[in-house]
């Protein structure tokens, strides 16, 4: 499960780093009050946050299904979750961080349980 965990983790990372990197380092749009490495690592411990919410979301649809493997729909389901976690974290506004949180666990669950059900078929 450790392996199943650290690629789903890699893979959620690896679109939201390369993004992050080229808005911030080519295209420079840094915080002021930050400064471009400072955004950058403050991007990617946010996003570390929600990528730990969804590797706990795959693992309440594992243990649901009753499945360890790492198949290649729910390889797809996380590389799909890392390019559009970037949309939802800047352009959909929540009022609040708990609402963005929870939104985020709905959309993983939901996203993980029909790769999980296309994996099975």
């Amino acid at each position: 499960m450790v392996k199943v965990w650290g690629g789903i983790f890699f893979t959620f990372m690896l679109p939201v780093v390369v993004y992050e990197g080229y808005t911030v380092f080519i295209v420079a749009n840094c915080d002021p009050k930050f400064g471009c490495v400072g955004t950058f690592k403050l991007t990617m411990l946010i996003s570390a946050v929600f990528g730990m919410i969804s590797m706990a979301s795959l693992s309440v649809v594992k243990v649901c299904f009753k499945t360890n493997r790492f198949t290649y729909p729910v390889l797809a389901a996380t590389l799909l979750l890392g390019c559009t976690h970037g949309y939802v974290l800047k352009f959909l506004f929540f009022k609040s961080t708990i609402l963005e949180v929870l939104f985020w666990i709905a959309v993983s669950v939901v996203v993980y349980l029909m790769a999980t059900a296309l994996a099975k078929k």
